[in-house]
């Protein structure tokens, strides 16, 4: 008996110290334990297309769509990080094909192949997107950034991307989804080339939704905060396990790619019919009060 709480004792202390150094290393701890539901299968013979779904949160939405029975086409840039993707999850109902949104001339002819290879396109999530960005002085602002980088993947090949989906769910008869990743970065007062980008992924989404509703399309988009992702640098090698610690949070931690995944999930599905043209933070708080 007095062994055992000498144990409890000791290792209670064991954490505290290991608490302290998270504490000190990242300025503050916090535990995410996180419990998630059974696939529902809910989309069981689905057709999706996931535009930039090789890493990060494409790759989660990839592999929670596949739990629940879709057959997806994931697309990226980099054909040998799709390879890898493909060859790690072994699912015969996932396929991959190279595309950059950049390069809008082939956006059509990719969605046509993709409609070719699976009969058809019910759903598309569109998770491309990048944030390049070179300090080179502080007289004006911290940071400049790439504009036509940004914009031409971020803004134009999102909306190039977006015309060709709704112009092929209406041309199909098809009463489908579309759901964008934009960012929290898209409702807040700062003048930089991501920020501007997002504001136009919202804008878009809130007035594409208006054209295709119509015709029984629901087109939303999802605006996280910070996601360990290959675009947050800083946070993209985090292990939840370790320490979900956010400071730019009021919720005190980073959201879970799961999270995103299971909202844009619910999106796409049945339940979600009378959500249109709305723009879903999913943030911890941080867009209500750090809009300046």
């Amino acid at each position: 008996m007095l062994m055992n709480f000498v144990k409890r004792k000791i290792s209670q202390s064991i954490q505290l110290i290991r608490d302290f150094r998270k504490f000190r290393r990242d300025g503050g701890v916090v535990y995410c334990p996180l419990t998630f539901c059974d696939p529902s299968m809910r989309f069981i013979g689905k057709k999706v297309l996931v535009v930039g779904g090789s890493s990060g949160m494409g790759l989660q939405i990839v592999k929670d769509f596949l739990e629940e029975g879709a057959i997806v086409v994931m697309t990226g840039r980099n054909k040998e990080k799709l390879n890898d993707v493909q060859n790690s999850l072994s699912n015969t109902n996932l396929h991959t094909m190279t595309m950059d949104i950049a390069d809008v001339e082939t956006i059509q002819p990719c969605i046509e192949k993709v409609n070719m290879q699976l009969g058809g396109i019910d759903i598309f999530v569109n998770c491309a997107g990048v944030l390049k960005h070179n300090k080179i002085s502080n007289k004006y602002g911290e940071e400049t950034f790439d504009y036509d980088y940004v914009m031409g993947i971020n803004h134009r090949g999102i909306y190039h991307l977006c015309k060709y989906e709704g112009d092929y769910l209406i041309k199909k008869h098809i009463k489908g989804r579309i759901v964008n990743i934009s960012s929290v970065a898209g409702e807040r007062l700062i003048c930089d080339p991501y920020t501007l980008s997002k504001w136009g992924v919202n804008v878009m989404t809130k007035g594409l939704a208006k054209q295709l509703a119509p015709y029984g399309i629901c087109v939303n988009a999802v605006a996280p905060g910070r996601v360990p992702s290959s675009i947050d640098q800083q946070h993209e090698n985090l292990n939840f396990e370790d320490n979900a610690f956010c400071g730019f949070h009021k919720n005190h931690r980073l959201i879970h790619p799961k999270e995103i995944a299971g909202l844009v999930l619910y999106l796409c599905s049945d339940l979600a019919s009378s959500i249109i043209g709305q723009v879903i933070g999913i943030d911890g708080g941080f867009k209500r009060d750090e809009l300046i």
